[in-house]
């Protein structure tokens, strides 16, 4: 989500970081129609589309990581003793959700469950739910994995619509335009012009 007051240069500019060219890493956050708290409750942005394996870390609320994340930024992300809770989060709580323990998959174990079936999925559509798949020792169902994700995710989502999750990634790809606004004719022309110049669809929420 990008300030009103200049709208299309922060549009502009998240464009950019969102290049390969660029390398940038963002602040991301997961919202939905019925809870839609953003950050500083701003009401446009875009819509992006995250691979897997470039989300550094993620958190239920605000992280404070920052307006500008150069590289020891990132490191002290990835590796700071007291945010080792978020960088593992979804591999602790994804594995509990599966009715299992941490114990029963090893770092290896996961490393390579993750590699094969999550890491290039980018819908819970892609995961077959009649299908077993194993994780270490263990086999699990794919309509177990389902839920487990939808069940993580959603607890990343403030139901008062109080704070907002922080997920930091790098290299996300935009999809689309988002506004928080119940009709068009309500949209700013910056956010209109963004997204005419860039062929990009203009979601409501």
């Amino acid at each position: 989500m990008v300030d009103s007051d200049e709208i299309y240069r922060s549009l502009y500019t998240v464009q950019q970081l969102s290049s390969p060219f660029n390398g940038g890493v963002l602040s991301e956050s997961i919202i939905s129609p019925k809870y839609k708290r953003t950050y500083a409750n701003r009401k446009y942005g875009v819509i992006l589309s995250q691979e897997n394996v470039n989300v550094v870390n993620q958190a239920s609320t605000n992280q404070g990581s920052g307006k500008e994340k150069g590289f020891s930024n990132i490191m002290s992300l990835l590796y700071n003793d007291g945010l080792s809770d978020r960088r593992n989060a979804f591999r602790s709580k994804f594995i509990t959700l599966l009715g299992l323990s941490t114990n029963d998959v090893s770092p290896e174990d996961y490393a390579k469950f993750y590699r094969e079936v999550l890491s290039q999925k980018t819908t819970i559509m892609q995961i077959n739910p009649k299908k077993e798949y194993k994780i270490g020792t263990k086999v699990v169902t794919g309509e177990q994995i389902r839920n487990a994700i939808v069940t993580y995710q959603n607890s990343l989502i403030d139901k008062k619509e109080e704070k907002h999750n922080e997920i930091v990634g790098y290299l996300p790809k935009i999809q689309a335009v988002i506004a928080k606004e119940d009709s068009f004719d309500k949209l700013p022309d910056d956010l209109l012009k963004f997204a005419c110049d860039n062929n990009y669809p203009i979601v409501l929420i």
